[in-house]
């Protein structure tokens, strides 16, 4: 027992706190260089998915070439080109989370659907080589590459607002709304009257939701395809197109033109299932504006 004691008196206190702090600093250290070290070429984070930093920055460079030498913009001046790393990094946070939620609403995107827009939009921009050119000059980036950084993402976002806009899982109010119109109509309520209170065409609602003539090709298909289905004098039942939910009326129709009045029920609108989406997301933001 009084080797025992003597042994622990022979110890220094001072030395065993020296040793633990070191110890301490180490691990605190070995965080920091970890932590820097997973987020090293990382501009930020959605769900845990990387943004990549040299993604990141190739297409800040390229917009700041485009918009300097075709647009004749100065970005030098004031805040410009912060605010235009913001709107970069929030459009790749965008695409991030559109890409994560496809399948959600059972998107998909066929290598047809990006040959065709790849098709159109080169045509519009001077054929197929000039385009590849402007590409490789403003973004570095081959045709096939492209396709999959810029037209995917693209087509990803504009189907997915179909969806949105169309989908009774998200637009159950608006749907309800129209279901209840739909009914007034039945009991006999006037159309022009209900078109004036409840439709949320800004442009038709005064006028009793009348719209005018319309011929074939005007309209968007389903509302098309209604239209001149219908009698003189019918209602449509519900029916839906990336604008929302419609009833249509007939007043006249002649060979080739109809005169018809619709009511137009909006559902949610594609900013609005980002933004409330979002609410949900971990986004981080890594990389500075």
């Amino acid at each position: 027992m009084e080797n025992i004691k003597k042994t622990l008196g022979n110890i220094n206190t001072p030395m065993i706190f020296k040793f633990l702090f070191g110890f301490v600093g180490l691990l605190v250290l070995a965080t920091v260089i970890m932590l820097f070290m997973a987020n090293a070429g990382v501009a930020g984070r959605v769900n845990g998915k990387s943004i990549s930093k040299k993604d990141f920055e190739k297409e800040v460079s390229a917009q700041v070439k485009y918009q300097s030498e075709i647009q004749k913009i100065d970005l030098n001046s004031g805040d410009k080109k912060k605010k235009l790393r913001e709107e970069i990094f929030n459009q790749m946070v965008d695409t991030l989370i559109i890409s994560q939620n496809l399948s959600t609403l059972n998107v998909k995107v066929t290598q047809e659907e990006i040959d065709k827009d790849y098709e159109k939009i080169s045509n519009v921009n001077g054929g197929d080589t000039k385009f590849q050119e402007m590409i490789s000059n403003y973004y570095g980036l081959t045709k096939e590459e492209y396709k999959t950084y810029y037209l995917l993402p693209k087509i990803q976002k504009e189907k997915m607002q179909t969806q949105v806009t169309t989908s009774d899982e998200f637009n159950s109010e608006a749907k309800s709304k129209a279901e209840n119109v739909l009914g007034q109509i039945k009991n006999g309520s006037n159309f022009a009257d209900l078109a004036k209170k409840y439709s949320q065409d800004s442009s038709t609602s005064a006028k009793g939701g009348d719209i005018g003539w319309i011929s074939k090709g005007q309209m968007v298909e389903e509302f098309e395809k209604q239209a001149f289905s219908l009698k003189v004098g019918e209602v449509s039942n519900i029916f839906k197109t990336n604008y929302g939910y419609f009833i249509i009326k007939v007043e006249e129709k002649s060979s080739d033109k109809v005169h018809v009045r619709q009511i137009l029920i909006k559902g949610k609108s594609f900013t609005e299932w980002l933004d409330m989406t979002k609410k949900s997301c971990q986004i981080e933001q890594l990389v500075k504006f």
